[in-house]
């Protein structure tokens, strides 16, 4: 999900906007999906994408960044997913 206004930044416990994942992934300094594949959470994006202007190819792009960010990259060296 593309991070370029501040309506679409996660938020940390003191309110702070989180400049590396969405409000869909991460609130009040915790994910909001804690228990939530890599490929569950590609799903539940694209379901929240759909809405909105953007073509077919260009959440397809947006949604294959994801596996780069910490959250899954951890995921994937502790052998969780």
């Amino acid at each position: 999900m593309p991070l370029d206004e501040n309506s679409v930044l996660g938020t940390e416990k003191d309110g702070t906007r989180n400049h590396v994942y969405c409000r869909f992934c991460y609130s009040d300094g915790q994910f909001t999906h804690p228990g939530m594949t890599l490929d569950e959470m590609k799903e539940h994006l694209l379901k929240l994408m759909k809405p909105s202007d953007m073509t077919e190819e260009q959440m397809e792009e947006h949604l294959a960044g994801l596996k780069y960010l910490r959250r899954w990259l951890d995921d994937e060296e502790d052998g969780a997913h």
